[in-house]
């Protein structure tokens, strides 16, 4: 369920965008990238919340799966929904904003985010989930700048 409403949103935010972009040429792709992150975290992270409320005895790699799931599915339904509006309205422009390397962007935005959502989740030392989502965000800038 949280996957097709992160679909849902994610179109209503790119809609939003590009309504945007069209008044503020400059900033207004940025904004619409920065909401469409924002609600992914959103999204992903209530979502996490809920599957572990549902079931306390979930581990760290089926909470981390189920994050993943939720991103994948919600870009993937997003990335559907967009061609099938191309196909059928002429001029759209959901298809050129919104492709496959999207999914694959907000899939492993997704993995980050259940990583940092989970680590708050299950760690019980408050300093110690610091320090770890601190590692992973440092791990994370240093295979961007490495591989960029």
């Amino acid at each position: 369920m949280s996957g097709l409403l992160l679909g849902g949103v994610l179109l209503v935010s790119i809609y939003g965008g590009n309504r945007l972009a069209e008044a503020q040429p400059k900033i207004g792709s940025g904004i619409r990238t920065a909401l469409m992150l924002f609600v992914l975290w959103l999204i992903v992270s209530s979502g996490i919340r809920s599957l572990n409320s549902l079931n306390k005895k979930s581990g760290f790699a089926n909470l981390v799966l189920g994050g993943m799931l939720i991103s994948g599915i919600g870009s993937l339904a997003c990335f559907s929904f967009a061609k099938v509006v191309s196909f059928f309205r002429e001029g759209s422009t959901l298809s050129s904003i919104f492709d496959f390397k999207s999914v694959l962007f907000f899939s492993g935005v997704g993995l980050i985010l259940s990583l940092l959502t989970v680590i708050n989740l299950q760690t019980k030392n408050r300093a110690l989930g610091n320090v770890l989502e601190v590692l992973v965000i440092a791990a994370l800038i240093f295979v961007l700048v490495y591989f960029a």
